[in-house]
C-alpha cells in the first residue's frame, strides 16, 4: 500500500523552555519533501544554498555563459526560536531521516530524536 502525503512536524523540547516549540514542518508530496513553515515566527523556509566547498570556480563565473554554474548544495538551518540553538543539516541527511520517520508512521519529531536518527545513519 502506498503511503499518503504525510506531514512531519519538527519541534524543540529543550529543558530551557516550558513547552515544546515549533521549528518547522515538512510534507511528503509526489515530488519529494517540501518544507512548510510552522509559525509566524519563521516567515521563510530554512533552506539555504551554498557552493560546494564554498568557493567559486573562477572570477566572474556567474557572468560568463560558457562557464558551467558551480555545483550547489542545500543546507537546512533548524533553529528553535526560544533557545536559538542552530543545527544545520544537508538536504541529503535531512531527507534521509525524514524518509525513516515517514516509513515508521511518525508525524511529530523532536530535534533530539532527529539528531539521533542522523547520527545512527552516519555510523552505517
Amino acid at each position: 500500500m502506498e503511503n499518503p502525503m504525510q506531514n512531519v512536524f519538527i519541534y524543540c523540547d529543550d529543558k530551557s523552555h516550558a513547552r515544546r516549540v515549533a521549528v518547522t514542518n515538512f510534507r511528503l508530496t509526489p515530488m519529494g519533501w517540501d518544507e512548510r513553515v510552522s509559525s509566524r515566527a519563521q516567515l521563510k523556509p530554512s533552506a539555504g544554498y551554498t557552493l560546494h566547498g564554498d568557493t567559486v570556480d573562477a572570477d566572474g563565473w556567474a557572468l560568463e555563459e560558457d562557464l558551467p554554474a558551480a555545483p550547489m548544495r542545500v543546507n537546512f538551518d533548524l533553529v528553535c526560536r526560544k533557545c536559538r540553538r542552530p543545527w544545520t543539516l544537508t538536504q541529503a541527511k535531512l531527507y534521509s531521516a525524514l524518509d525513516v520517520v515517514n516509513e515508521s508512521g511518525v508525524s511529530e519529531l523532536s530535534l533530539v530524536t532527529l539528531a539521533s536518527i542522523v547520527r545512527k545513519q552516519s555510523e552505517r
